[in-house]
Formats: structure tokens, C-alpha cells, sequence
């Protein structure tokens, strides 16, 4: 008995590995994506009140990245998190966030979708704060995120949410859907 179930989990982690190569999963792609930021920073400077910008805008990024095996993945980009304004009364507040990335990616390869964790880290810049007092700020933060893709051949479709833990933000966030190509 415990031999035909050993022989049957073996039977079946060969197939979703052969799978998922012939699914295109394996060697390099490139790709990009279209979406949303979330942003929500708390600004505790202002002298009479807290201050809290809250916003979306349009996202993009581009990016490319290696499968080592059906499982595993390494993954690295350029990312622009849109420009967030916010008012209070007479104060305006704005930010325009970019960045690098790097990520390692988990995958469950299953036949021609996949799903995925990521975790790795993000190199922003960002320019902004009160339109009277420019800023510009930098750093080097944790990122993670989940997706799920379908690939057949070498093109795919994924979908994606990634969350990055910069230092001073309350919450940053982006939603991405986008398109690969493997070869």
C-alpha cells in the first residue's frame, strides 16, 4: 500500500514539473504591467494638525525575471507608483514614487496557470511633500506580494497585488494586470 502511494505522489509531481516546463514556466521572460497605487501617508509635522494624504493614481511597471525551476523564480523590475495629491484647507501635499525592484517568487505551477508569492526588496525614490517645501527621499524597503498567471507557449497573462513596506507610509500598495513573454 505505501509503496503505490509513494509511486502515485511521484506520478504526479513529475507531471505538474513536465507540465508546467511545457506551459512555458521555464527559462527567461520579460513583461510588463498596468494598474493602480494605493498610497496612504500620515504626516505628523504640521504644527496645528496630523495630516493624512490618502490617493490613487495609475501604476506601471516593467520587468524581467529567470525561472531556475518550475517552482522557483527570481524576478527584478522598474516601477512607477503614479503621483498622489492631497488637500487640507490650504495645504497641499503631493508625491511621485519610483523605483527598482527584486524579488524571489514561490509558484504552484498548475497545467497552464500558476499561482505565486513574492518577497524581495524595493529601491524608491520618491519626490514630494508640501508643494512649498519640496522634497526628495529615498530607500531601500521589504516588498511582497500575490499573483496568479495562464501561460501557453511563451505569451502569459498575470494578475498581481504587491505590497511595499516603506518606512514612513501608512500603506502603499499596487494592483497590476499585464502580459509576458518567455523565450
Amino acid at each position: 500500500m505505501r509503496k503505490s502511494v509513494a509511486v502515485s505522489v511521484l506520478a504526479i509531481l513529475l507531471l505538474s514539473v513536465s507540465s508546467a516546463y511545457a506551459a512555458g514556466y521555464a527559462g527567461y521572460y520579460v513583461g510588463g504591467g498596468v494598474g493602480a497605487s494605493f498610497v496612504r501617508w500620515e504626516w505628523n509635522e504640521l504644527e496645528e494638525s496630523d495630516f493624512e494624504v490618502r490617493g490613487a493614481d495609475f501604476a506601471w511597471k516593467v520587468f524581467g525575471g529567470y525561472n531556475l525551476i518550475p517552482f522557483l523564480a527570481l524576478e527584478g523590475g522598474y516601477r512607477s507608483l503614479g503621483k498622489v495629491t492631497d488637500k487640507l484647507e490650504n495645504i497641499v501635499y503631493a508625491s511621485e514614487t519610483t523605483g527598482w525592484d527584486i524579488e524571489a517568487m514561490g509558484i504552484l505551477p498548475m497545467g497552464v496557470a500558476n499561482f505565486w508569492a513574492k518577497v524581495g526588496f524595493f529601491r524608491w525614490s520618491s519626490e514630494g511633500g508640501l508643494l512649498d517645501d519640496p522634497r526628495k527621499e529615498s530607500g531601500t524597503d521589504f516588498m511582497w506580494g500575490l499573483g496568479a498567471g495562464i501561460s501557453i507557449l511563451n505569451l502569459g497573462v498575470r494578475i498581481e497585488w504587491e505590497k511595499f513596506e516603506v518606512e514612513d507610509a501608512s500603506h502603499i500598495s499596487m494592483f497590476t494586470g499585464g502580459a509576458t513573454f518567455g523565450f
